[in-house]
């Protein structure tokens, strides 16, 4: 499925090496129809209908959400002091975010925001960051990276909610596909992924 690999058999082939392939780790996508509501119709039914009410019950909440995107190269490091402290809630993510990986993630963010690939998005609550998506834009397709949450409006399923409009935006904005990235976490499903894989490539004689 990835140019990569069709290249790295060109290149290796004179060499007499063909490229074996493993693969290693799913990374669900979703494919995106023309609208919305084929978007949910796709969907299995108790599925479609969580989505919807807990985009439904951000729009009612009674303090004011809106989604907020980040793409001002200034305010990019207090985004990011925001995105890394909901991270520090969830253990996994905790145990993730070293001092290196943070480093990194730094950098990735301020070379994607100069190629024009960066899309930072957050779930505002009043005044307040209750939810964030770190992903990136290319080839008609969104990239999620990373996601983080607080649990101070865990009632509210930002993360959930956050989701389903950052879908509802990428077929408005006439994207192909939202791709998960790695991992079989049971809410890409839900949400209409697909398997692909990310798979390990080795040269051999």
């Amino acid at each position: 499925e990835t140019p990569s690999l069709k290249s790295l058999a060109a290149a290796a082939q004179p060499f007499g090496l063909v490229v074996s392939q493993e693969r290693l780790q799913p990374a669900p996508s979703i494919s995106l129809p023309a609208d919305f509501e084929t978007y949910l119709e796709g969907l299995e039914g108790r599925y479609r209908r969580e989505l919807v009410r807990k985009m439904r019950n951000a729009q009612r909440y009674f303090i004011p959400v809106q989604v907020e995107q980040v793409d001002d190269p200034d305010q990019l490091a207090e985004a990011m002091h925001d995105f890394f402290a909901m991270m520090q809630e969830e253990p996994d993510k905790a145990r993730f975010l070293t001092a290196p990986m943070r480093a990194q993630m730094q950098e990735i963010v301020r070379a994607a925001a100069l190629g024009g690939w960066l899309d930072l998005r957050f779930l505002l609550v009043g005044r307040e960051r209750a939810a964030g998506y770190l992903n990136f834009v290319y080839g008609n397709q969104v990239w999620v990276y990373n996601s983080a949450r607080t649990d101070k409006f865990a009632s509210l399923s930002p993360g959930i909610a956050l989701i389903g409009m950052l879908i509802q935006q990428a077929i408005e904005d006439g994207m192909t596909a939202v791709d998960l990235m790695r991992g079989d976490e049971e809410y890409k499903y839900q949400l209409g992924g697909q398997d692909r894989w990310v798979v390990k490539a080795t040269l051999q004689h």
